[in-house]
C-alpha cells in the first residue's frame, strides 16, 4: 500500500504543478484540495499562512484515477447543504427583483 500512496503523491504533485487544485462553489466560495498520504484522503479546506485548514476529508479510491477522485469530491461538495442553501437563497432573492 505504501507504493500506491507514493504514486498518488507523485500524481497529485504533478497535477498541482500544472494548476492549483481548488473548487469554486456555486456561491463563489473557494475550497482547496490536498492529498494526505498518512490518512490516504483528499483533504479540502481553506488556505492560510500555516497551510491547508481541513474542513472535509474524503477517502481516496485507488480503483479509479486521480481525476475521477477529484470529480467525485467536487460532486460531493456540490451536494452539501451549506453550499446549496446559499445558492437557493440567492436564486430566491434574484427572483424577487424580476
Amino acid at each position: 500500500m505504501t507504493l500506491v500512496k507514493d504514486m498518488v503523491m507523485e500524481q497529485f504533485a504533478t497535477l498541482t504543478q500544472q494548476k492549483v487544485q481548488a473548487f469554486e462553489m456555486l456561491d463563489g466560495y473557494i475550497l482547496y484540495v490536498g492529498y494526505n498520504r498518512e490518512t490516504d484522503t483528499l483533504d479540502v479546506g481553506q488556505i492560510t499562512n500555516a497551510g491547508l485548514v481541513i474542513q472535509y476529508s474524503f477517502p481516496f479510491n485507488h480503483n479509479v484515477t486521480l481525476e475521477a477522485n477529484l470529480q467525485e469530491v467536487n460532486e460531493k461538495l456540490d451536494g452539501m447543504e451549506e453550499y446549496q442553501t446559499e445558492v437557493q437563497e440567492e436564486n430566491y432573492v434574484g427572483s424577487l427583483y424580476r
